[in-house]
């Protein structure tokens, strides 16, 4: 377990060189950042270490979207924070929608440039996750108020 912390704040370092040379650059201010990655391990939550369960501690993952003010008529609050339902493939809509390229027509996903607007807003109506464990499928559904694992 402190062999998964000390990554943990390895990554956070290396993230802020990168914000720091941003600053330096002079890029800050005309660039959007995406921080996410996958749940990680669960350690020791349920008596369990690994992944891909799908539990409410491996369906969430950390997001974190920084829009510089002006960039697709977003203006933020910094530390700002929602509690709506998004998932990751709406992250590619939000990209297009930010850097105004018109995306395919057939997505999946959803521009969330409407929650950045509006933190408050409730998002999805429901959230999907998927596993593989050999040749077995589970599947899971979140609202905001249950959680459905199959």
């Amino acid at each position: 377990m402190q062999g998964y912390h000390a990554c943990i704040s390895f990554i956070d370092a290396q993230i802020g060189r990168v914000f720091n040379a941003l600053k330096q650059s002079g890029q800050w201010r005309n660039t959007i950042i995406v921080l996410t990655s996958d749940h990680g391990y669960l350690l020791g939550e349920k008596f369990m270490w690994g992944k891909v369960m799908l539990f409410e501690q491996c369906d969430r993952v950390p997001l974190i979207i920084r829009v510089p003010d002006g960039i697709g008529s977003v203006t933020t609050t910094p530390g700002t924070s929602s509690n709506g339902l998004v998932e990751l493939i709406d992250l590619f809509p939000t990209l297009t929608e930010l850097c105004e390229i018109t995306p395919p027509t057939k997505l999946q996903g959803r521009s969330l440039v409407g929650m950045l607007k509006n933190p408050q807003s409730t998002g999805k109506e429901v959230a999907y996750t998927v596993v593989t464990r050999g040749q077995h499928l589970g599947k899971a559904i979140r609202t905001q108020r249950y959680h459905y694992t199959q």
